[in-house]
């Protein structure tokens, strides 16, 4: 019997959406003290508002689905992230793909040790859409 192997997946939806930036700010804001001491529930909750609202301007586009295996998945996962949020709550959605990283020739680089080729995750062209 041939031996089954798992096919990662190539397309991942990246963007910034609120909850991805709460997550990011919640890591930063361990070490949050109000004069030397220990915030109340309320002072925590109003300076991680202030730090979210700021870091949504200025932050640039994170992973916010796991790998898929098309890039018509990705873009239903869009989709469902436009219809389940507020348009005010996400923004720069696009489908990137894991592809080789390339040198200035446009030859794929390859991993000096190992000889494995280097990938990196790039933003999929539109143009070669699947329709779903």
């Amino acid at each position: 019997m041939p031996k089954i192997t798992k096919v990662p997946g190539i397309f991942k939806v990246y963007g910034v959406n609120k909850v991805a930036v709460k997550q990011i700010v919640a890591k930063t804001m361990i070490s949050f003290k109000v004069d030397k001491r220990q915030p109340t529930q309320d002072e925590y909750a109003a300076e991680l508002d202030k730090r979210c609202a700021e870091n949504f301007k200025t932050m640039g586009p994170v992973p916010l689905s796991q790998a898929f295996s098309t890039p018509s998945l990705a873009y239903e996962f869009i989709e469902l992230m436009k219809r389940t949020q507020a348009p005010d709550d996400y923004r720069n959605l696009s489908v990137y793909i894991h592809a080789d990283k390339l040198d200035k020739n446009r030859t794929p680089m390859r991993h000096e040790k190992t000889g494995k080729p280097l990938k990196v995750w790039v933003q999929y062209s539109g143009e070669n859409r699947v329709a779903a």
